[in-house]
């Protein structure tokens, strides 16, 4: 759970820091990533909003960036299949990169479909350290100014990247 849950705190700092640099407030901020709660499309759709695009726009590339989260979907459904439709609505609300990374590996180390590590991994490792997080870097936005000085403007491809490695363990993967 180390590097995902590293890289959720500092991504959630930032993702705190662009809403407040965005012009959000901090009930807009904390609403955001517990409605929306999805890093990515966050990121775009604070950019988008500070830049004035229109909501129509910022629907459709925000609903763009979230494609993948079919994929997500796709590689979880013979693991769920079982699983009741309300609860896998509610675990598709709490379906993250992170989240996902978590899950599958827990999944196939298992050989079955662990509802309760699921939620430990998406609620615990994910849906709570983001939002407070958010908080935290909304709150630190004041002392930081420009994050870029500091390189935090690394973070979120830094942590993709991270997720990426750590899902790759054979061939298919990596291609």
């Amino acid at each position: 759970y180390g590097t995902p849950f590293f890289a959720t705190w500092l991504v959630g700092i930032v993702f705190g820091l662009t809403a407040r640099g965005a012009g959000f407030s901090i009930i807009e901020a904390a609403a955001f990533s517990t409605i929306v709660f999805a890093g990515a499309s966050q990121f775009l759709a604070a950019g988008m909003v500070a830049s004035g695009f229109g909501w129509p726009s910022i629907v459709l590339l925000t609903g763009l960036v979230n494609a993948r989260h079919l994929l997500y979907a796709a590689a979880l459904a013979p693991w769920l299949r079982g699983r009741p439709r309300r609860e896998r609505a509610a675990m598709a609300h709490v379906l993250t990169d992170e989240s996902f990374a978590l899950s599958l590996v827990h999944f196939r180390r298992l050989g079955f479909a662990d509802g309760r590590g699921y939620w430990i991994a998406a609620i615990g490792g994910v849906f709570i350290p983001w939002n407070l997080t958010t908080l935290i870097g909304y709150v630190g936005g004041q002392a930081v100014g420009d994050p870029g000085l500091f390189g935090l403007d690394v973070v979120v491809p830094a942590a993709m990247a991270g997720l990426a490695v750590g899902l790759a363990t054979s061939r298919r993967e990596v291609v």
